[in-house]
Order: structure tokens, then C-alpha cells, then sequence
């Protein structure tokens, strides 16, 4: 089925230490030790945001499989979780930094416990308050778990037993942990190129590819390079990523197991990872088994057509204002430039949508059914004009 994608400003939260091989990211707790849970999800924008009780308080997180546990500072002055160490964390777009790590008393899902758990905090709450969250529940506290997904549900099962959790044998792959229990899985694009890549559901697209292995299947021609543009349109963790060259392609068709996934668009990412993200929920089941490093992916269909539309414009915002992030269309390349001030959109002051909106994908540019709109540009001579954005 075609989908349109009804987004702008990306947020992928994935995060990768930087940090001393000797930590332990997994020492935890759990209580009771045989357990089988069901915890309903929110989908916000491809976002999985759950409802926990934290230290006695219920809280809301988004569950994100690229990154370990995160709370807020706000969260971390009212726990006043004890102090593990400081390390350097690199997030989804290349940038580092240092950050806080914590032990967390408890994070109780449905009655059960999960104990002095270690969790990073970030100063800045930014987008976490637009998805009314107060951080991230990532893998590392799952990795004594077997972590079920259906979107059909929204739900997700959480046991100590791969038994409980329904899986067919046929649907297993193998799946390989870093030392923060991030989940790896191979996928094919034919019987003899694959590629490595995190499931990561905390990138709300279905499929990402780094520049380093753009490079490197580039030759193998399992892919088409569609578009080009210097710029930036995401934000990670440490804030918004660094303009560099990116490339949009086109990729036939992409095997996860039994799935066959077809007609994928893409765009490259500066990071260190080639990911996989919530959007493969959209056709079919997956269960992480972390401790016995199996991945089962069941597909709704053997075979599913992913074809997707991009705005050829895609805005993001520096400085607090609206502006142009990557342009797609050549005709328009011209016209405008990275870095235009967007004005308005569809004769809507872009100064009156707030920010959380545009994040959220509850904004003027967000619907299936909306394939085009008017921009009004501001460029950096100060000269105003009106262009047709479409997507393609």
C-alpha cells in the first residue's frame, strides 16, 4: 500500500556511548524473576510512549530500542538518583557530549520491578516535553527480557520466557547486542547484499542508511540515488544535526526475514548506524528476544509495498525560527536556499505553530491526503516570495 510521510523535522533519539568497556549497563534487578506483562503504547508521530510508574509516580517514556534508559533533569532533582559515573554519549546524528549517569530505585511496569536500573539524564527536556515525556525506556533495561510489538494492539508484551511469547521458529533471525543491549539484525536487499542495521524504535522512519555504508552498497547497485542536498532536517539527542551532503534513494525492495519490503524511499544519515525504525511495525510483528539474541520479524504480508511521498522541501527550525532544511526538488534549487526563512505555510504564520507541533505531526503540512502547499520564503537578502511545494 502507498504511505505518505507526514512529517517534518525528524527526531531520532538514538544514543551510542562513548564510554569505558568496564561499565555495566545491564546490572539491574527484576521482581518478581518469572513474569508476562502487557503494556499499551501511544503512537505519537512513530513514537512508542508508555505510561510507567517511577519510584511511586506514574511517568510517561518513549520506548526507544537505539538508546538506553534517559530521564530529564527535572526527573533526576526529584529522584535524586545517586551518581554512577559521567561518560561521553554520541547521539543518532554524530554529535558527543557528556552526560550524567544515574541508578534509578525503580521503574515498575504492571507489577513488575525493575530495579536500580542505570539511566542517563539530559539537561534539555526539549523534545521530551513535546511528546509529554520525561525520558527513555532503552534496551539496556530489557536485556533480561523477550519484548513483544504489535501495532495492531499497540501493545507490547514483556516476559522472562520466549515460550510466552508466541513466536514461529521459522520467523527467527539472529540478532547481536552492544554493551548498551542495542538490538543489530541482518537485512537483505538480495540473496547475496545484506547490510547490518539497529532496530532502533526510536526513529520514527522504516529504514536509514549512514553515509559510510551509502558509499560502500553504492556499487552494488541495490539502490538508486534519487536526489541530493547539503543541509539538515533532524534532531537528536544533543540538539539539531550538522549540515552535511545527503542523498535520497530509491531501493527496490529490502528483505527482513521472511518480509519483503518494496518501493522504499530513504535518505542518508551522518551517524554511525544504518537503522531500521518504528515504521517496520507498520508490517508486522516483532519480538526481541535479548537474551538468547534472536530476532523474530512476523510479516503481515510476504510482501509489502512501503512506496512513500517526501515534501521536496523539508523545513526545520534554528534560532526558534522555521526554515528551509533540505531542498529535493531540483527545480525549486534555484529558487530557494537552505537556510530561507519560511514565513508561512498555506498562508499560515509559521511563527503561530508552535514548535511541538511540527514535531508531533499535528500541523498545517501533517495528512495523507495534503500533496501540496504554499510557502512563503524569506531569503537572506530580505527578498519575499511565493513557491508551490509538492511531494514527491
Amino acid at each position: 500500500m502507498k504511505k505518505i510521510i507526514a512529517f517534518l523535522v525528524p527526531v531520532c533519539l538514538t544514543v551510542a556511548m562513548q564510554a569505558q568497556s568496564r561499565l555495566n549497563f545491564n546490572k539491574y534487578t527484576v521482581s518478581p524473576q518469572t513474569y508476562t506483562i502487557t503494556i499499551p503504547y501511544e503512537n505519537i508521530n512513530n513514537k512508542m510512549v508508555v505510561t510507567i510508574n517511577v519510584e511511586g509516580k506514574q511517568r510517561r517514556f518513549i520506548f526507544d530500542t537505539g538508546a538506553s534508559n534517559i530521564i530529564t533533569n527535572a526527573v533526576q532533582q526529584e529522584l535524586k538518583a545517586p551518581l554512577i559515573t559521567s561518560l561521553p554519549v554520541r547521539d543518532a546524528g554524530g554529535k558527543r557530549d557528556s552526560m550524567d549517569m544515574v541508578r534509578v530505585a525503580s521503574f515498575n511496569l504492571n507489577g513488575v520491578t525493575f530495579g536500580n536500573v542505570p539511566a542517563l539524564v539530559t539537561l534539555d527536556a526539549g523534545m521530551f516535553s513535546c511528546f509529554g515525556a520525561d525520558g527513555l525506556l532503552g534496551s539496556n533495561m530489557f536485556s533480561k527480557s523477550v519484548v513483544r510489538i504489535d501495532s495492531r494492539t499497540h501493545t507490547m508484551l514483556v516476559t522472562d520466557d520466549i515460550a510466552n511469547a508466541g513466536v514461529n521458529d521459522s520467523d527467527e533471525m539472529n540478532m547481536q547486542l552492544d554493551m548498551q543491549s542495542r538490538p543489530y539484525v541482518w537485512v537483505r536487499f538480495t540473496k547475496k547484499v545484506r547490510q547490518q542495521v539497529l532496530f532502533d524504535t526510536g526513529d520514527g522512519k522504516l529504514y536509514t542508511i549512514n553515509n559510510a555504508h551509502y558509499s560502500k552498497l553504492k556499487p552494488e547497485e541495490v539502490f538508486q540515488t534519487t536526489g541530493q542536498s547539503f543541509g539538515s532536517s533532524s534532531y537528536s539527542l544533543h540538539g539539531r544535526d550538522a549540515n552535511t551532503e545527503t542523498y535520497r534513494i530509491a531501493i527496490p525492495q529490502l528483505m527482513v526475514g521472511k518480509g519483503v519490503l518494496t518501493h522504499i524511499d530513504a535518505i542518508t544519515s551522518p551517524g554511525s548506524d544504518s537503522r531500521m525504525g518504528s515504521k517496520l511495525l507498520d508490517y508486522g510483528v516483532v519480538t526481541l528476544d535479548f537474551p538468547n539474541k534472536k530476532f523474530y520479524f512476523e510479516p503481515f504480508a510476504s510482501i509489502s509495498d512501503a512506496g512513500e511521498k517526501r515534501w521536496s522541501v523539508v523545513v526545520t527550525y534554528i534560532g526558534g525560527k522555521l526554515v528551509v532544511g533540505h531542498v529535493w526538488d531540483e527545480n525549486l534549487k534555484g529558487k530557494i536556499s537552505v537556510g530561507d526563512y519560511v514565513i508561512a505555510i498555506d498562508g499560515q504564520d509559521t511563527d503561530s505553530i508552535p514548535a511541538c507541533d511540527m514535531y508531533t505531526g499535528k500541523n498545517v503540512l501533517a495528512g495523507t491526503e495534503k500533496t501540496s502547499a504554499e510557502f512563503t520564503i524569506r531569503n537572506a537578502d530580505g527578498m519575499e516570495q511565493k513557491i508551490t511545494v509538492n511531494k514527491l
